[in-house]
């Protein structure tokens, strides 16, 4: 669940693109100073002024080892900073439009009988939820099933691949989620402003509203 940052936009005092960099440098763990400093080509002093900024605005923790300060993301930070992107945000108008035609779609997709995937859930999540009228990407999740006919294949989502006359230079591993990258994509139909997660979202927010239910077939 990333954020969209404006560019021309500060985040506490602090350039975005800078903020982005340095919660990269810290998505891993506790990181020192100097090595987050290195990261982003700023001095100590410079990047310690940015952190301490960052963490009054929640995205950033510190804590001392042995005399040694270091930092890392917070849970806030961790969930929205190093996935950010920059763009223009959308109106809740616009968000609303964009959210009914992803659902058509989604509707659209469970109709086709040539696609592995069946879509029992979508859940709608991130700065939607909230009751601002700038909002950043439509975050939705979803719950999907593999057909019967595709399950009984062992080894499927290689031979749906071949079926679907994928780039014989792709990797094994990016044949094998050809079938879950061709489901995201027909649903964002080219949209930068969606993001599809069908991965379980109950470890990055625990706020979502549930906007389709399918049946399993």
């Amino acid at each position: 669940m990333g954020m969209l940052l404006n560019p021309k936009e500060l985040i506490n005092g602090v350039n975005p693109r800078i903020a982005k960099q340095i919660a990269i440098a810290c998505r891993f763990g506790w990181e020192r100073l100097d090595s987050i400093a290195n990261g982003i080509k700023e001095t100590p002093e410079t990047t310690r002024g940015h952190l301490l900024l960052l963490q009054e605005a929640g995205y950033i923790e510190s804590s001392d080892f042995n005399g040694i300060e270091c930092w890392k993301c917070s849970e806030s930070g961790l969930n929205t900073l190093p996935l950010a992107r920059f763009g223009k945000p959308m109106t809740r108008r616009e968000a609303e439009k964009l959210l009914q035609q992803v659902l058509e779609r989604v509707q659209s997709y469970n109709d086709i009988e040539e696609y592995p995937y069946l879509i029992t859930e979508v859940k709608i999540f991130g700065s939607y939820l909230t009751e601002t009228d700038s909002l950043g990407d439509l975050d939705l999740a979803l719950s999907i099933e593999v057909k019967d006919k595709f399950k009984k294949v062992y080894g499927w989502e290689l031979a749906y691949f071949s079926m679907r006359g994928g780039s014989q230079t792709m990797s094994v591993i990016d044949r094998q989620m050809y079938p879950k990258n061709e489901l995201s994509r027909f649903l964002k139909k080219g949209s930068r402003k969606v993001s599809i997660h069908l991965d379980d979202i109950s470890e990055i927010t625990d706020k979502w509203e549930v906007i389709y239910e399918g049946d399993p077939k």
